[in-house]
């Protein structure tokens, strides 16, 4: 019986974003492996060069008018990449402003989505023994090991945007209590009047 493409790709994570033909994805040039020891060797992802570094990098350039024209900016250019990836039936599952990478300056660069090594297909209903991302980000339902999908994904942009406009992540970070207060508190980060 012939594997589907899609099956194939989902076990090879450090392969299917190459073929994703979306032009807010960091390019994939190579790969290869390297050898470490006797019985462990890690794949080598090289990817195109954006010299503007990431969103998070140029945080502390945005003056008061910029910061609104970029903060959509760079919002569309992920809800673009998400939009894509989700009809690929595929959750990107690490969504934050440090994997926005920037081809030049931050006002006129072309920002690109990256770090898509926590990306899986999606089949639906999934549940995850291990979440997947980094935890300020990560939907409650993902921290909880719930039903999750690319709804997920949608409350990584928020944290995401939220953490552009104030410079700082949307939930503090309290070391390891920081999952269980995500995924259980009944408390809600504040949203700011300033997010429109």
């Amino acid at each position: 019986m012939e594997k589907k493409e899609s099956e194939i790709i989902s076990r090879r994570p450090q392969r299917w974003w190459v073929r994703l033909n979306c032009i807010e994805k960091v390019q994939y040039l190579d790969d290869d492996l390297t050898q470490e020891f006797s019985n462990f060797s890690h794949r080598n992802l090289h990817v195109e060069y954006l010299q503007g570094g990431t969103a998070a990098d140029v945080a502390s350039q945005f003056g008061r008018n910029e910061k609104d024209r970029v903060v959509r900016s760079y919002t569309w250019g992920i809800v673009s990449t998400l939009s894509y990836l989700h009809a690929m039936d595929f959750v990107h599952y690490n969504v934050k402003w440090k994997n926005v990478l920037l081809d030049s300056g931050f006002i006129a660069g072309v920002a690109k989505r990256a770090d898509f090594g926590s990306s899986k297909l999606f089949s639906g209903n999934e549940k995850m023994i291990f979440p997947r991302g980094s935890t300020l980000w990560m939907a409650l339902e993902v921290v909880r090991g719930e039903t999750h999908g690319p709804e997920s994904d949608v409350w990584s942009l928020g944290c995401t945007v939220i953490e552009m406009v104030t410079r700082k992540p949307a939930w503090e970070d309290c070391g390891v209590d920081t999952e269980c207060r995500i995924a259980f508190s009944d408390s809600v980060t504040e949203f700011l009047a300033e997010l429109s």
